[in-house]
């Protein structure tokens, strides 16, 4: 029998993402021992990889940019303060990254901002503005340096006219904008990107149809195949839908539509989903419904991918003919899915779900009854994953523990699905009951992967993460340990 090879960093080492506060030198005597064919990305926060002279060859890097404050210049807690000193201390690391060849050729995405920036209230952006568009407009006009660059990831305000104009030199495969504004609704230039993301999650208050109002002169002349709309603000309303079916664009490119459950269940929303023919995507996201959800026969049959409710899934099933991927949450506490949905409906839906290629759903307690319903009517998933939802003292008395190890004990009762390729568990507390201080599995849950394992021929890869943010991660011919 062929040795099982666990990863055992709870980092792994396909990806590597430093802390600000990492010593260089450090993660430079991590990167020697590490493969040149198994790093495949590095994401740079560290302020000193501009120094990086290493010989090993990335795939990519990721350039994370205003994510954090600087700490070298105190803010005394003031979000604002906090925002201009990450957005200094990002130009300075762009300027540095794009002086650099070697990383100047190896990056492939750029993310800059973070939230504090894109929940600013009108006033509060004022009071900062004509720096803070300084910072931006600079980082942007060096977009174009990186040859190789294919993703941007952007949630700044105040896309000024200088930062479109720099945005359209960069031919980039996916461009995605978080409650971002233009400075300018009039300014319009042609926009290079295979894929354009909206999303619209900004908790301060303003009209949402501005949002899409003011961004519509950029989608129009963005060069795209493929469009993903996010609605998940609580300020999102059911006035938004039909002015979405307004855009030529969206009507011809929109793929991926995610939006809140209670904005889905609105009656604006059944005719609207109507006009996006090429529609491939709904997800909802999980809340208590106001209404009963109807959904209209015609957009069915195009739907590859379905997050939301299980209600739901009886109709998403038995109506689309391309149904591949499901992730579904319940209407219980802490949105799980409900053992009676799996034990009773599922069998329902055989004939539905033998060619879903994956399925994930939200848990409160997972049942040996339950697994065995996915293995008999979902015969061909490649991809399965668990959340577990809620904590233990809210659950019953005679409930199975579900740390990661009785987990896995369930999962290993009977073989697994023969095709599956992916099995990703998540539970809501530290997934390993006393993690060791060398970042290695115990040799107890090694065992039960090992078993897992050899019950399902075709896995290949195990992610095992908790709430604390800890992953431990196999894949076959993986660097680690012999079970």
């Amino acid at each position: 029998m062929s040795s099982t090879i666990i990863e055992t960093t709870r980092t792994p080492v396909s990806s590597l993402n430093p802390l600000d506060r990492a010593c260089p030198e450090v993660w430079f005597n991590i990167l020697s021992y590490i493969p040149k064919d198994r790093l495949k990305s590095l994401s740079l926060a560290c302020r000193a990889f501009h120094q990086l002279s290493h010989p090993l060859l990335f795939h990519s890097i990721d350039l994370c940019l205003g994510q954090r404050p600087d700490s070298s210049i105190s803010h005394n807690d003031d979000p604002l303060e906090g925002t201009r000193s990450a957005l200094l201390a990002a130009v300075r690391r762009m300027e540095s990254c794009a002086a650099n060849d070697f990383i100047r050729s190896s990056v492939r995405k750029v993310t800059i901002g973070n939230k504090v920036f894109c929940s600013m209230r009108p006033m509060q952006y004022q009071r900062i503005r004509p720096e803070l568009q300084a910072s931006i407009d600079t980082i942007f006009a060096l977009l174009p340096r990186f040859p190789f660059l294919f993703s941007l990831n952007c949630s700044v305000l105040g896309l000024s006219p200088s930062s479109l104009t720099s945005l359209s030199k960069v031919p980039l495969d996916s461009l995605t904008l978080t409650s971002c504004t233009l400075m300018d609704e009039s300014f319009s230039i042609p926009i290079h990107a295979r894929q354009l993301t909206l999303q619209v999650s900004n908790p301060h208050e303003r009209d949402p149809s501005s949002f899409f109002t003011q961004l519509s002169s950029l989608w129009c002349s963005c060069h795209t195949q493929k469009v993903s709309l996010s609605l998940i603000s609580g300020s999102v309303n059911h006035s938004v839908i039909p002015f979405l079916g307004t855009s030529q664009t969206l009507t011809r490119c929109l793929r991926s539509l995610k939006m809140s459950y209670s904005l889905a269940s609105s009656l604006s929303f059944i005719p609207t989903l109507s006009q996006f023919p090429w529609l491939e995507e709904l997800s909802l996201t999980p809340g208590r419904p106001h209404v009963i959800e109807v959904l209209p026969d015609d957009i069915l049959p195009q739907l590859s991918s379905f997050h939301g409710p299980e209600a739901s899934l009886h109709a998403f099933a038995r109506g689309s003919r391309t149904l591949r991927n499901v992730r579904l949450w319940g209407f219980e506490e802490d949105n799980a899915c409900s053992i009676e949905f799996f034990t009773q409906d599922l069998p329902l839906l055989r004939d539905c779900l033998r060619q879903l290629e994956s399925f994930e759903f939200r848990a409160k307690n997972v049942t040996a009854g339950m697994v065995d319903a996915i293995r008999w009517n979902m015969s061909s998933l490649a991809e399965f994953g668990i959340l577990l939802v809620g904590n233990e003292e809210d659950r019953n008395e005679d409930a199975s523990p579900f740390d990661i190890e009785a987990l896995i004990s369930i999962l290993s009762l009977k073989p697994l699905p023969a095709k599956l390729n992916k099995l990703v568990l998540t539970v809501p507390s530290t997934p390993l009951s006393s993690p060791p201080a060398d970042d290695t599995l115990p040799n107890t849950t090694k065992k039960l992967l090992s078993g897992l394992v050899s019950t399902c021929s075709g896995l290949r890869h195990i992610k095992l993460s908790g709430s604390d943010g800890e992953l431990w991660s196999w894949w076959e011919g993986g660097r680690g340990h012999d079970t």
